[in-house]
């Protein structure tokens, strides 16, 4: 005998009239404090005052209800003695609604001891009803219930047939007010159910009617909702999908892209219906390969929602095609590296999340286009929370290791957790493991990696690791891979050596999927020459990074002597230039890249003698030369470059402490009492050899550099703004005075001082960018923020795909590629509001963590104009550009958050209101 359940439902315009009918004398509402907040619960209670019925709230539900709530709620319910149980809002809601229904009748239970098997008779103390806010779940039309265990970190599956609702009102007056993503996040669960519902082996004729008709509405109306809010009909059609999906999946059974779904859910945070969304293709692809029946049944799905025709197989597989297509316009992710390092990141740290603690996650992430043949897709990144600045903090570097991540079956790794003892994880064409590193803790980065090499005899194993300053704990350490690749800056390294993971070694030969691979091979072949013949790419081949040293000094650019000073003009010593004539002896590239800009160089004059290393870049020739007034040769620079990078720590973090001591020096605030013993006069070599090796080791004076400038100006009772730095992290080798854009871009960027959030100084420094519409200007000009702002969405944008800033690949090539590899319909506005989504993100983020519009300032040593150089004595104007910049971006001028609507038009309504955006 089967059995089929589901509410008595009231439905359409006025439906919430039905509460005028309802007998009893007292309601509890269950519900969230957002729902109350939009005034939706007030339309519920306004019919019950109609009725004489008193009323009781209970709004304190999360978006993943814990039982810690549950418990409290069934605390409130026992009290009231209710005669109806409401659940108002979306099906966190309605869940918690179920269980707290459950313990009016057994207040002894604990939330997660609910048993399908028991009888619990609460109808004897109350009735329940669901009233959905949103249309999703379908939990106004099902007896089960998910809650979420916070102490153990999983989602639970409990409910009872008893949890059925006696009534669901379906008033569409209740979603109109839905945000975009939220439709998107829910559709995609009614999707979820519809289909799976339908299909699923527990099926009968009265579940599988349900679950056609729901999909067949999701086609037709998802889209339009989405795209059109106040379209009610689409509203009305969605909602009543939402309905009967659940009574197709709550009378057989969901499968595995529901499941699958839950668990990622559970453990990063991520909303319910998009991580269905996301495992529903894939699933249905498993299925279609697996299941002659399954496949059977999607072909009849595609026939009668849409028409398709062809065998079985052909229109099963178009139905795969279209849940795409529907989530691609609905901007609903499609892997899981799509949802992001930073949002991943979001909800997994607070204020209170401790950076060298067990709980702050270590995440690394590929690009998207990682792997596959287009011109200079290397780059991939991480994000964590900064033990060096104490928000947002996020890493990207080049080499090879992104692309073997992705062939060894992976788009990315988070790290949570604190071992016992040194580790080391292996990858393989999809397997992980995890290695003893005992052997290796201690060890210098390059001989970390030589050594990984050989247990496993190849060289083409790709390690990314640690050397001892990220083991002794040096706040800026980072992680390396191959001959001075670094996640720098924000102290990665630091958070992965407080796991006690020494190095992450992948080797890959897994095939990467492409949904148009000719297509793709036309489109990267006609990039890569483009990039070959760009003038930018051509430079960088020739000089390199280092090349830009000559221009620094012409332009004033590169900071000297603590930025006190004129750049030194003996930098041309050890430029890239020089470099290429008299000690290069070939180019190194990254995966993929027809640039070629690494250097080889063959050392055989001065002090340090190499027969083979890779050059140096030219952040790290001015931060460790002319930033302590150093009149170095190629010898000595190259020997500092080989100390950083064998510790593995930031050069640019570094060389400015050391600057800044140097400064603190001359001035007299500290003596060699302080450096313990150390002179540390302007132009003193050894005293900064010295310090490079105290710092990796974090002793001596080094361990008081190795806490950076803002740290050092603390405890010597400094101004604060002489220490040159913004939001903890140290301003780049690029002079703001010498480029005014770059004062906005230091003072804005998410991480703190950063110059690769924007190609502010390269615009401004002669390389426009024409397909972003950015040209070159007045250097010195302060109407910048248009452009900051522009060139910071498109390198997050970059960023993101894995494209190293020196390619510049045409727009409609870039286009191509990525839907080609993918099978989306993107075209470039989409792409930039990507963009502007991660960035908007990432500042979301750093509120979060406590950043505020007092944090973007510039410190005052580095606003001191210096009239006898290449900056001619100007000054960025912050107060006429940073209010313009504000304005473009829609932040709050006091909190320096994003504005609610910015952030609500880009898809983020959750990440609006954890902030309290207004």
């Amino acid at each position: 005998m089967w059995t089929f359940s589901c509410p008595l439902i009231a439905y359409g315009d006025n439906a919430l009239e039905y509460l005028l009918q309802i007998q009893g004398k007292k309601a509890f509402i269950v519900t969230d404090k957002n729902i109350v907040k939009l005034g939706l619960v007030k339309l519920v209670t306004d019919q019950l005052d109609a009725v004489n019925i008193t009323w009781e709230i209970f709004d304190e539900v999360e978006p993943e209800p814990s039982l810690i709530t549950i418990k409290k709620g069934g605390e409130a319910v026992a009290k009231y003695q209710p005669d109806w149980v409401i659940g108002l809002g979306g099906g966190s809601a309605m869940d918690a609604a179920k269980a707290i229904i459950l313990l009016l009748a057994r207040p002894d239970l604990e939330p997660d001891a609910l048993s399908v098997c028991e009888t619990y008779n609460f109808r004897t103390k109350a009735r329940l009803m669901a009233i959905p806010t949103t249309s999703g779940t379908g939990s106004e039309a099902t007896w089960a219930i998910v809650l979420t265990d916070t102490v153990l970190n999983r989602k639970l599956g409990l409910g009872n047939t008893e949890c059925m609702p006696d009534v669901a009102i379906l008033d569409p007056v209740m979603v109109m007010g839905m945000p975009s993503q939220i439709t998107g996040d829910t559709g995609m669960d009614v999707l979820c159910h519809a289909i799976e519902g339908y299909t699923s082996t527990w099926g009968t004729t009265l579940t599988e009617g349900p679950g056609l008709i729901a999909t067949r509405r999701v086609f037709q109306y998802l889209v339009k909702a989405y795209k059109d809010g106040n379209d009610i009909e689409a509203r009305k059609e969605m909602m009543y999908a939402a309905t009967l999906a659940g009574m197709s999946f709550g009378n057989s059974m969901a499968g595995l892209g529901h499941s699958t779904g839950h668990a990622l859910g559970a453990i990063f945070h991520v909303p319910h219906g998009r991580t269905v969304g996301l495992f529903l293709p894939y699933t249905m692809e498993y299925l279609i390969n697996g299941s002659e029946e399954t496949t059977a049944k999607y072909a009849e799905m595609a026939r009668f929602c849409y028409g398709a025709s062809g065998s079985d197989r052909e229109c099963a597989k178009s139905l795969v095609a279209r849940v795409r297509t529907v989530a691609r316009e609905i901007h609903q992710p499609l892997s899981i590296k799509d949802c992001g390092a930073a949002r991943y990141l979001y909800d997994m740290v607070d204020a209170k999340t401790d950076p060298l603690g067990p709980d702050n996650p270590l995440i690394l992430m590929t690009g998207l286009l990682n792997g596959t043949s287009g011109p200079s897709v290397s780059r991939w990144g991480g994000a964590t929370k900064s033990p060096y600045t104490g928000h947002y903090g996020d890493a990207n570097a080049g080499a090879w290791f992104g692309a073997e991540l992705k062939t060894a079956g992976y788009d990315g790794i988070i790290l949570k957790g604190q071992s016992a003892k040194p580790v080391y994880i292996y990858i393989k064409d999809g397997v992980a493991e995890l290695k003893d590193a005992s052997h290796l803790w201690g060890k210098d980065t390059y001989k970390t990696q030589e050594e990984i090499k050989k247990e496993y005899d190849d060289n083409r194993v790709q390690v990314a690791c640690i050397g001892p300053a990220s083991e002794n704990l040096v706040l800026y350490g980072n992680i390396m891979t191959e001959w001075g690749h670094a996640l720098g800056r924000a102290g990665l390294g630091c958070v992965m050596g407080s796991k006690k993971v020494k190095a992450i070694a992948v080797r890959g030969k897994i095939k990467l999927p492409m949904k148009d691979p000719e297509k793709f091979r036309e489109a990267a072949l006609q990039a890569m020459n483009e990039v070959k013949e760009g003038f930018l790419s051509q430079i960088m081949h020739e000089t390199g990074t280092a090349g830009w040293v000559d221009s620094a000094i012409s332009y004033g650019d590169g900071p000297t002597k603590y930025y006190t000073a004129p750049t030194l003009p003996e930098s041309t010593n050890i430029s890239g230039v020089t470099q290429l004539e008299t000690c290069q002896t070939g180019n190194t590239a990254c995966f993929g890249c027809p640039i070629r800009c690494r250097k080889v160089l063959q050392i055989k004059e001065g002090k340090y003698l190499y027969d083979k290393v890779e050059g140096p870049e030219y952040e790290t020739v001015m931060a460790w030369g002319a930033m302590m007034g150093l009149d170095l040769d190629m010898s000595t620079i190259v020997h500092l470059n080989e100390i950083c990078n064998a510790y593995g720590f930031d050069t640019i973090s570094s060389g400015a402490s050391a600057g800044y001591a140097f400064y603190l020096y001359e001035l007299g605030v500290i003596s060699e009492k302080d450096t313990g013993g150390l002179k540390l006069t302007w132009g003193n070599i050894d005293a900064a050899i010295e310090l490079a090796h105290q710092i990796g080791k974090n002793q001596g004076f080094g361990a008081v550099l190795a806490g950076g400038t803002r740290r050092m100006a603390q405890k010597y009772g400094r101004p604060l703004g002489e220490a040159v730095q913004s939001k903890g992290l140290e301003f780049p080798m690029h002079d703001p005075r010498a480029y005014h854009s770059m004062a906005l871009v230091y003072a804005t960027a998410p991480r703190g001082a950063d110059h690769n959030k924007s190609d502010g100084y390269q615009v401004d420094g002669g390389t426009g960018h024409f397909d972003l519409g950015l040209n070159a200007g007045d250097r010195w000009g302060d109407d910048k923020a248009e452009m900051v702002e522009k060139s910071q969405n498109f390198r997050a944008l970059t960023d993101s795909l894995g494209i190293c800033h020196y390619s510049q690949i045409p727009f409609a090539f870039l286009v191509d590629m990525i839907n080609a590899s993918t099978g989306w319909n993107t075209d470039m506005d989409q792409l930039l509001k990507a963009g502007e989504r991660i960035f908007q993100l990432q500042r979301a983020l750093s509120c979060k963590l406590g950043i505020t519009s007092k944090d973007d300032v510039m410190p005052e040593l580095a606003m001191r104009p210096i009239p006898d150089s290449g900056q001619e004595g100007h000054v960025p104007n912050m107060e006429k550009m940073l209010p313009e910049y504000y304005a473009i971006r829609d932040w709050n001028s006091a909190t320096g958050k994003p504005s609610k609507q910015r952030l609500e038009n880009l898809g983020m309504p959750e990440i609006a209101a954890s902030i309290g955006a207004q």
